[in-house]
């Protein structure tokens, strides 16, 4: 982490110190899928992460665990999506031996991605049943929130780590919002 700026340290810090807290409050609110399930979306996640498919920049991936991130945060909630994206990028920092720092600011993105996510959804669905306009509302509200936010994580650190600036570092490019919004969307759609 030493070649990083000041600026890039100082925010992957605080990315991490808010996720940690934010995680351990919302771990006694939330339950887990059975642990068979839980074993499962995890192994399917650790796959669609290790065998991602490059991106429109050299930095930037199309993420097919998203699939299973938006089956998990509407089926299971928060807190099984988190285990999911923890386990694979886990996963994926064995199988690549990339530096590790990238892999805990991507889990710690990922905690704050998906408790917005997830509260989002809860706002606007009140606790209705599922066929209520208000899920389907919520449900959208989610995916919209999942996907600009981790987008905003992600733009950000790569601007502050390697000073490409948003429309250079394709973040925030419209097939790739638009392709992350289909995946996560499948996923919440299978559910």
């Amino acid at each position: 982490m030493s070649e990083l700026t000041g600026r890039a340290r100082a925010y992957i810090i605080a990315v991490w110190i808010a996720a940690a807290g934010i995680l351990i409050g919302y771990a006694f609110l939330q339950r887990i899928a059975d642990f068979g399930v839980l074993l499962m979306l995890c192994a399917l996640g650790a796959l669609a992460q290790i065998f991602r498919v490059r991106g429109a920049t050299e930095s930037s991936s199309y993420e097919l665990n998203w699939v299973i991130y938006g089956f998990a945060l509407v089926t299971y909630g928060g807190l099984t999506t988190i285990i999911i994206a923890i386990v694979g990028y886990i996963a994926e920092f064995l199988w690549r031996r990339e530096p590790w720092y990238i892999y805990a600011f991507n889990c710690g993105a990922y905690v704050l991605t998906v408790v917005a996510a997830d509260l989002a959804r809860m706002f606007i669905t009140g606790g209705l049943p599922a066929n209520e306009w208000r899920h389907i509302a919520g449900v959208i509200a989610a995916i919209g929130v999942f996907t600009l936010l981790n987008h905003l994580l992600v733009g950000i650190v790569l601007w502050l780590a390697r000073g490409e600036k948003l429309r250079v570092s394709g973040v925030f490019n419209r097939l790739t919002i638009f392709l992350d919004l289909a995946l996560i969307g499948l996923g919440a759609a299978g559910a």
